[in-house]
């Protein structure tokens, strides 16, 4: 995988003292007010604590945060708790999926298994039942049968997941906790949370709590952002402490994604190669992001400080991050091409206005414009994703599976490969690849057919949710960045860490973020087979019911999604 530089730890993975614990030498690392109980005191199972031998397992996830940065502020003091997971414990760079982009990779992680064994490559799927190009966000039933945490539930272990993406409609487990996050039609915890009463408690316990926030590219008011997201990190903080101390559990997994949403909007500002760096703002936000992590580092140390001796904590992020300088525009790519055709008549000011003011659905815009008659290959997506418009699997597909497909993806792969940046005449594309050799499984059917990066995803393909690559068609296919758009992307790079009596168990070396899913459940006593079908032929993660999101509830993740810029 090649040397990473600004490394955490020794290239093994682990650094430091041979058995790192967790607590401070003289006692326990914890809040200086001591523990943050319910009013009514704990919550306990009938039959006593429950617990692995080697104890309990905390999961912290840092949504965004990339090994080589966090590396930077390590040296430079800023996260002490982090620091010293350098000197007692294990740590390494952890890579992500392809693209790597959240929901597959939380997906591929709760898991243990690949996107092509579980099927989550983005937001959106069609379902096989599907009549229409229009994709439909993914319930939680489709994947969570596959879970590492409905097995530990199903072996009668306690587990709670605070803000977990895509665990909308909430996870029924039994004996433990699910509150949904990323994913999720509202901000309202007694809406997202199994069971019911837990969210009722949640909002008296934590007044405020947030779920996400919106990031909408060039109408957000920046500054409201950076409160509403270090609040969000408050409450997120405040709720994992009261939980830790209000159920049991096992195993307890947190997700904060405010380092993506800051990191997405506000790179350029402490980024000095960034050729936004010092545009309007600078002065005000240069260290808004440094801030989030050293707050993120001292909840860190406050949740470490809740556990036992006997217990580990296990942190991880999703994906890392890096500069966006450019944005190419896949669709009118494959429009002035010929491989995307669109209907006559079909750019007319007020629709596509209307798309980019996300008055009507975005994804409705596109697939309802499109002359599927004509059309060989459309992206869907925003890290590089096209798909053939393939008969039998498309509702108007026109190419046909075998040579006709390859002959159309061969094209494609050479015209891609043949892009060049004007700037300095090198090629655009670091890789092209199939889907086909990028996943297995029997769900890798549902994977895009074509993916490309392009300079290390510093120049993101995508098609806008918005319309907004046909709002104004005299940018070129090649542009930069607006000056009030994202100026970060997700990297591949994240980074892993443990600290505690199991520490490695779960990290040591780099690796994939599924086969770090696998040590946990590995260290759960869960053996996988990879496959979606088990030994007995029971279908495990099929959605049991086409209809788990309400049509009102589809509107408003498509809102969500659009506002934090995910919206395909």
């Amino acid at each position: 995988m090649g040397k990473p530089e600004g490394r955490l730890g020794h290239p093994g993975g682990r650094l430091g003292h041979p058995r790192g614990r967790l607590g401070h030498p003289g006692g326990r690392l914890g809040h200086p007010g001591g523990r943050l109980g319910h009013p009514g005191g704990r919550l306990e199972h009938p039959g006593g604590r429950l617990g692995h031998p080697g104890g309990r397992l905390l999961i912290v996830g840092l949504d965004g945060a990339g090994w080589k940065y966090i590396s930077s502020l390590i040296e430079e003091g800023h996260m002490p708790f982090l620091s010293r997971v350098l000197r007692d414990g294990c740590s390494a760079p952890l890579l992500s999926t392809i693209p790597p982009i959240s929901p597959a990779a939380w997906v591929s992680f709760s898991t243990g298994l690949t996107p092509g064994e579980h099927g989550v490559f983005s937001f959106y799927r069609r379902p096989d039942y599907a009549k229409s190009y229009q994709r439909r966000p993914i319930p939680s039933g489709y994947w969570s049968d596959l879970s590492v945490w409905r097995r530990l539930a199903e072996q009668d272990e306690a587990v709670v997941l605070l803000n977990v993406p895509m665990a909308y409609p909430p996870l029924d487990l039994p004996g433990g906790v699910c509150v949904s996050g990323l994913g999720s039609p509202g901000d309202d915890p007694r809406c997202l949370t199994s069971p019911q009463w837990v969210g009722e408690e949640l909002v008296r316990a934590v007044p405020g709590y947030i779920v996400d926030v919106s990031t909408i590219q060039g109408t957000f008011r920046r500054r409201k952002l950076v409160e509403t997201a270090e609040k969000m990190v408050e409450t997120r903080l405040h709720a994992a402490l009261w939980l830790m101390q209000r159920v049991p559990w096992k195993v307890f997994f947190v997700v904060f994604t405010a380092p993506d949403r800051l990191e997405h909007e506000l790179w350029k500002f402490h980024d000095p190669g960034h050729p936004g760096y010092c545009d309007p703002g600078f002065e005000q936000f240069r260290d808004v992001v440094p801030r989030l992590y050293r707050s993120l580092d001292s909840a860190l140390a406050q949740l470490a400080g809740r556990l036992e001796p006997h217990d580990t904590v296990l942190g991880l992020s999703d994906h890392g991050f890096g500069p966006l300088v450019k944005e190419f525009y896949v669709n009118r790519w494959l429009e002035q091409q010929g491989w995307l055709h669109f209907l006559p008549g079909w750019r007319d000011p007020r629709l596509v206005a209307e798309g980019a003011a996300g008055q009507i659905s975005a994804p409705g815009v596109f697939v309802d414009s499109v002359d599927w008659s004509k059309t060989r290959a459309y992206s869907m997506g925003h890290l590089g994703e096209i798909y053939l418009n393939l008969s039998g699997r498309e509702p108007e597909g026109i190419v046909q599976a075998g040579n006709d497909a390859e002959s159309v993806l061969g094209e494609l792969e050479t015209a891609l490969f043949g892009l060049t940046d004007p700037e300095d005449g090198k090629p655009l594309c670091d890789w092209v690849k199939r889907g086909s050799e990028l996943f297995s499984g029997e769900r890798s059917g549902e994977s895009p057919d074509l993916l490309f990066s392009m300079r290390e995803y510093r120049v993101k393909g995508y098609m806008t949710g918005r319309a907004l690559e046909f709002q104004d068609t005299t940018r070129p296919l090649l542009c930069p960045v607006l000056p009030a758009g994202r100026s970060g992307e997700h990297r591949e790079e994240g980074l892993a860490f443990s600290l505690g009596m199991d520490q490695e168990k779960f990290v040591s070396g780099p690796m994939r973020i599924w086969e770090l899913g696998q040590r946990v459940a590995g260290w759960a006593g869960i053996e996988y087979t990879g496959a979606v079908t088990d030994a007995d032929g029971k279908k495990r993660g099929h959605v049991r019911d086409e209809k788990e999101y309400t049509s009102e509830e589809e509107k408003i993740i498509r809102e969500r999604l659009r506002r934090l810029g995910y919206l395909e």
